[in-house]
């Protein structure tokens, strides 16, 4: 959406309305991009009839972060041309920004330059008081995307676009029909999206949001932030494991190396770790591939308060207690989503001990057996799971059957 605003404005700006005459014979668009910029901007610009053969890739320092000097030459050899160029806040590997004021400082000078800012992560950093100076310069911006699957923890589609020209965000977007009834006072959502219906992804984003509140937002992203630096600081006093990025938001890159390993050995073994730690299932995280080395890909959004991660030092110190077993079944609940397939390992068991395939059976599967432990506790209870609720478990089926049986007769 944001790309296509761009390539509206840029195209109009040099007297070609692409709307109305297409991209054949129209002028040559300069799309200037860092060469860490991610993939999806690339995809976006093939879906708009660009392709990849109209993106400069400009250099980019130890960190992602794309080099003033590069993009300066590359605004300078496209004078006269309209462009866009592609900033990032939140690199997807290391989390590093791009020197955003000066970013939108060179665009400015060129004449025909529009600055995208992809923010997937990066522009939540806005909502902490230590974290915004990251953000420095994009409100100079003329377009900015960002993803509320990762730090809000809603469905994966919800993606947010907000574009300063809105002329050119309409004209980009908007169609006409004459089933099609404009409202003379209200929004019509279709002239600004590239569907015609949807479903009502905002609703989820606004649920999350209003139960968080700003204070909960910042919260959030300060302390996932926080753990990610507990993550490279832990990892880093560990031999032969080195953090390979500055961790500056919510992303650590770590290698593995055994002594006298080869570059490929290394490669191996970093490979062979992310596999031993996603079986393992305390946590997940994922691989990648960053300047020619393979590395572990640690990115910190979950929006758990970390009071997990405290029972688990007392457990290592003391032992789990007898309400153990439910604090850990109680936790992999708010850690589903609501109708999601259970595949984590801590999941895919139910306290019975019986396999199980998704959040409303694993949620029956604890409720049954809280009721157990809160209605019929023993003072000899066997922590372990499912003892109690194969103890007790046919009983408490009866009187769930029983009751139904009731309810339904007095229904009729």
């Amino acid at each position: 959406t944001c790309l296509a605003a761009a390539r509206q404005a840029v195209l109009a700006r040099a007297g070609w309305d692409v709307g109305a005459q297409g991209l054949i014979g129209a002028p040559r668009i300069a799309v200037i991009a860092g060469d860490e910029a991610h993939v999806t901007v690339h995809g976006a610009l093939r879906l708009l009839g660009l392709g990849d053969a109209c993106v400069v890739k400009v250099k980019t320092d130890g960190q992602g972060r794309v080099l003033s000097d590069a993009l300066r030459d590359a605004l300078r050899n496209a004078a006269g041309a309209p462009a866009i160029v592609c900033a990032q806040a939140g690199n997807v590997n290391t989390g590093s920004f791009d020197p955003l004021g000066e970013i939108t400082r060179l665009a400015g000078a060129h004449g025909n330059a529009w600055v995208h800012v992809d923010g997937a992560f990066g522009l939540w950093a806005g909502a902490s008081a230590r974290f915004r100076h990251l953000l420095d310069g994009v409100s100079g911006a003329d377009s900015w995307a960002t993803d509320a699957h990762k730090w809000l923890n809603v469905p994966y589609d919800s993606g947010l676009a907000f574009v300063r020209d809105t002329a050119a965000h309409r004209a980009a977007m908007a169609r006409t029909a004459a089933y099609l009834q404009r409202s003379s006072s209200e929004r019509d959502n279709y002239e600004w999206t590239p569907e015609f219906s949807r479903r009502a992804r905002g609703f989820t984003v606004y649920a999350a949001l209003r139960s968080l509140g700003r204070a909960g937002l910042a919260a959030l992203v300060e302390r996932c932030c926080d753990h990610a630096r507990l993550f490279a600081e832990r990892l880093s006093a560990a031999p032969r494991v080195s953090v390979v990025n500055e961790v500056v938001l919510n992303q650590v890159l770590v290698r593995f190396e055994r002594p006298g390993s080869s570059v490929e050995e290394a490669d191996a073994w970093t490979r062979e770790v992310i596999s031993r730690v996603q079986r393992d299932g305390t946590c997940w995280l994922s691989g990648t591939v960053w300047r020619g080395r393979a590395l572990m890909r640690i990115s910190v959004c979950n929006w758990g308060d970390g009071s997990q991660a405290e029972r688990d030092d007392d457990i290592a110190e003391h032992g789990p207690g007898p309400m153990q077993p439910v604090h850990d079944r109680l936790a992999d609940l708010e850690n589903c989503k609501c109708g999601e397939t259970v595949a984590h390992p801590r999941h895919a068991w139910s306290p019975s001990g019986h396999r199980i395939a998704t959040l409303e059976a694993l949620r029956w599967e604890c409720q049954m057996w809280f009721t157990s432990l809160v209605f019929e506790h023993d003072d000899d209870l066997d922590p372990r799971p499912g003892r109690c609720l194969r103890r007790r478990g046919r009983r408490l089926l009866r009187g769930h059957a029983a009751g139904a049986a009731l309810r339904a007769r007095h229904r009729h």
